[in-house]
């Protein structure tokens, strides 16, 4: 769970930005009671209004619905939700070699559906989870319409696996995600980003943005 990078670098010629994105992460889930380890994968989709404040601040809301994934080999993700609210910061604009550096601080939650792969002795399941994500940014402009970046979270948050009334409690193992990405700014209005993170938990995003 979380919010990934958003691509915004700077504030925008309206203090109105709306957005749609993808992102897909793998990462592994600890039960300490049962001492049990899992794979996790998603994938979902959101939209996300984001409102830029004065002094570099910013204050973001996302909501989507999860498209698919795993729980372990045999559990699958179905349908489920997603929401976030995330505050931002820019510190520092970019300017020529000197780069921009700002720092993020979400709350994310979700919930899913799980189906039983064999359907052997299942009648219903769900995941829940939610964390609580700091994050930092650094990159350059180039050309003045590219941005390469690193980006740097952490986060911790429970997670409720729940199979045939039987919840265990669990929480992710790698607690931080490394990442890179790249921001592309077309014309005033539109920003595409992608994000690639192969350290930590694991995942992919993309989208775009469109200042109002």
């Amino acid at each position: 769970m979380g919010c990934s990078y958003s691509g915004d670098l700077a504030e925008p010629p309206s203090r109105w930005r709306v957005g749609a994105s993808w992102a897909g992460f793998d990462t592994t889930l600890t039960f300490p009671e049962s001492g049990e380890r899992v794979e996790l994968r998603q994938h979902a989709a959101t939209l996300s209004l984001t409102r830029v404040l004065e002094r570099g601040w910013s204050l973001r809301v996302a909501a989507g619905g999860t498209l698919g994934g795993s729980v372990g080999p045999v559990l699958e993700s179905g349908p489920g939700a997603q929401a976030a609210v995330q505050g931002a910061k820019l510190w520092r604009q970019a300017d020529g070699a000197r780069p921009f550096v700002s720092s993020s601080l979400a709350l994310a939650a979700g919930w899913t559906k799980l189906d039983d792969r064999d359907l052997e002795s299942f009648s219903s399941g769900s995941l829940v989870a939610a964390d609580l994500r700091l994050g930092t940014a650094v990159g350059w402009e180039v050309a003045g319409f590219w941005s390469p970046y690193l980006s740097a979270q952490l986060f911790g948050g429970p997670a409720f696996l729940t199979v045939d009334a039987a919840q265990s409690q669990g929480t992710d193992v790698h607690k931080y995600r490394l990442s890179a990405g790249s921001s592309l700014f077309i014309g005033d209005a539109i920003t595409a980003f992608v994000d690639v993170a192969p350290l930590g938990e694991r995942g992919i995003a993309a989208g775009l943005s469109y200042a109002l």
